[in-house]
């Protein structure tokens, strides 16, 4: 059998090379915290909206629409696979005040009408068209003439 000669390598040559992978490891991590730090991206964009005052049943109530923006945010233009039928439920179920809080907050924060990004894509939940909930909330903006 023939016997394999072991490569040598010049210990100079891999210490260059350790250092330089240190080097690359060390710009990629301070560029990745830097990037998060420095993020003008509004997804990132934590919605901080005025909470307005809702009449229940059991009295009035103070209500901020803002974690509602920053899902719908998510479910259609971050995360646009999952998430959607579930805020178009939440929409379905908003008060008018409410709903008309959601958008202009929308608005606001993102620069995009809440119209705009629902009929964007359109998502069937049920397979009645009637009754789904992207159906049912394009047509309480038309009634409520909300941009």
């Amino acid at each position: 059998m023939a016997t394999i000669k072991k490569a040598q390598i010049d210990e100079k040559y891999l210490w260059i090379g350790g250092g330089i992978l240190a080097v690359i490891v060390v710009i990629f991590v301070f560029g990745r915290l830097s990037g998060k730090e420095d993020s003008k991206d509004p997804s990132d964009a934590n919605p901080n909206i005025q909470p307005i005052t809702v009449s229940t049943d059991s009295g009035n109530i103070d209500w901020d629409p803002s974690a509602l923006v920053k899902e719908i945010h998510t479910a259609y233009k971050v995360n646009w696979t999952s998430g959607r039928c579930k805020a178009l439920k939440t929409l379905m179920n908003l008060q008018d005040v409410q709903l008309r809080a959601v958008a202009e907050g929308y608005l606001k924060v993102y620069g995009e009408t809440l119209r705009k990004v629902l009929e964007g894509a359109w998502v069937a939940c049920w397979n009645v068209i009637g009754n789904d909930p992207h159906y049912i909330v394009i047509n309480r903006l038309n009634t409520l003439q909300i941009p």
